[in-house]
């Protein structure tokens, strides 16, 4: 298994287990993931890095009105 991989993994598992033991709330969790995703499966380049980081909150707050008003789900 390569690394990245085995990284992407551990990361999955990471953000799984904060969204089952309550310790983080669902939008900070998301926005991490979705960051941390983003950083790992590409280039480390500055720009790309802010271009990740924006898109990250940017989705998590997206997923989470969407979980809010379609779905009637407080994943808080």
């Amino acid at each position: 298994m390569t690394r990245p991989l085995l990284l992407f993994l551990i990361l999955a598992f990471a953000y799984a287990a904060a969204l089952s033991l309550r310790g983080v709330g669902f939008l900070p969790a998301t926005a991490a993931y979705l960051f941390l995703s983003g950083v790992l499966l590409g280039r480390f380049e500055r720009r790309r890095i802010a271009i990740v980081a924006v898109f990250a909150v940017g989705a998590a707050i997206m997923l989470d009105l969407v979980f809010r008003t379609i779905f009637k789900l407080d994943l808080t």
